[in-house]
């Protein structure tokens, strides 16, 4: 049977469906790559992802190089160790394959090879996007999980060691040229990431929609994106080889980041601050918050979660305060589905970290479109009942 593989320009081009990693070399060419560097992690290079691309990309008489350093959580060191590694290979554009962390490296190195340090000048709170020109190296994602949706975003986030917190870094030039997102690549993928990938996705669609400001657009993606999530999340999980819900995943994951053009909120924040402060994974803090931060949220947001909860599956005809408190407990019964731990204590973090977390959050930039104005001390009340 022949494969049908989409091809989309929203917001970049995207080529989706099973076995669209095989176009690979094609796009290369198109897009006239010559010494390409493959940016990865240890873990993708394992599972023989890897191996595969760098077979795509001979087979057209390219020449890729290959960085493997990409840790979760990426720092500024990192970044400068894979610019190293694409200035030793000559390298004239960049192939990312892996989750979030490498596909925000390479948007990185790219932006690095050309522009003077530091990072931080560059983060999104002080305007630093200005900063960024159009003069990048072309790139093309190929994501590993659906997730983060980093593959049709133009934003980036890195640690810097400096002050301990995460910095986002966005311009328009940062998009990747092409992202080919093909389900298959991520059944390798254990239970448990593809469970967090799988929330983060979820919490992009939500916080999304509820953000403060008017965006139809993004809005229609992301209510979109999370009956896809209620439909497919769990079932990536318990059924790790069922292709169409992963493929539904991959497009609640371009979703997700595409509506978050519009603006995240408390979840992504707290997320933030615990994976900088704990180095817990972006995607499990953002499952473990996103419950508590919606019940915060909730008198906010009423009506904008009763919307959601008959996209999560609720019965028209209920009234909005009780179509709300179900959008919140049909989040909630998902997060339980999935095998997320019940609190941050669970996933290591200890008490006396609480305080710098809700410190971290709260000047992250991620607040200033949540629903609802949010204090230092709503901060902490939040991450304490996330622990």
């Amino acid at each position: 049977m022949t494969r049908f593989i989409s091809e989309m320009s929203y917001p970049t081009t995207i080529l989706l469906g099973p076995g669209a990693v095989a176009r690979l070399g094609p796009q290369c060419k198109h897009l006239r790559f010559d010494r390409p560097l493959v940016i990865t992690d240890k873990g993708i290079v394992e599972s023989g992802v890897v191996e595969r691309v760098v077979e795509l990309l001979k087979a057209e008489g390219l020449q890729p190089g290959l960085f493997d350093g990409v840790v979760a959580n990426p720092s500024e060191k990192d970044v400068d160790a894979a610019v190293e590694a694409q200035l030793a290979h000559g390298s004239d554009s960049i192939v990312a394959v892996g989750g979030g962390s490498v596909i925000d490296t390479a948007k990185l190195v790219r932006l690095m090879v050309t522009h003077e340090p530091p990072l931080a000048r560059y983060g999104v709170e002080g305007d630093g996007g200005l900063l960024i020109t159009g003069k990048v190296s072309p790139m093309i994602a190929v994501p590993s999980s659906a997730g983060a949706g980093s593959e049709v975003s133009r934003f980036a986030a890195v640690l810097i060691e400096e002050t301990g917190r995460k910095v986002l870094i966005g311009a328009p030039s940062l998009m990747p040229d092409v992202a080919i997102c093909d389900p298959e690549l991520t059944v390798g993928l254990p239970p448990g990431p593809t469970a967090w990938s799988g929330m983060v996705a979820f919490s992009h669609c939500i916080e999304s929609f509820c953000a403060a400001g008017l965006h139809p657009l993004a809005d229609a993606l992301a209510i979109d994106g999370i009956a896809r999530c209620a439909r497919s999340l769990v079932k990536t999980v318990e059924e790790p080889a069922n292709i169409g819900a992963r493929t539904e995943m991959m497009i609640a994951a371009i979703e997700g980041a595409a509506a978050s053009e519009k603006g995240l909120g408390a979840c992504n924040a707290l997320a933030n601050a615990v994976s900088a402060v704990a180095g817990v994974r972006h995607g499990l803090a953002t499952a473990i918050c996103l419950g508590p931060v919606l019940e915060l949220n909730r008198p906010a947001i009423g009506g904008r979660l009763a919307k959601m909860a008959l996209a999560l599956g609720e019965s028209v005809g209920a009234s909005q305060e009780s179509l709300a408190a179900a959008a919140v407990d049909r989040v909630l019964r998902l997060t339980r589905e999935a095998n997320i731990p019940s609190g941050l204590k669970e996933a290591g973090i200890l008490e006396e970290q609480l305080a710098g977390i809700a410190e971290k959050a709260s000047r992250d930039a991620s607040l200033a479109t949540n629903p609802r104005e949010l204090s230092g001390e709503d901060m902490l009340v939040l991450v304490r009942d996330a622990f």
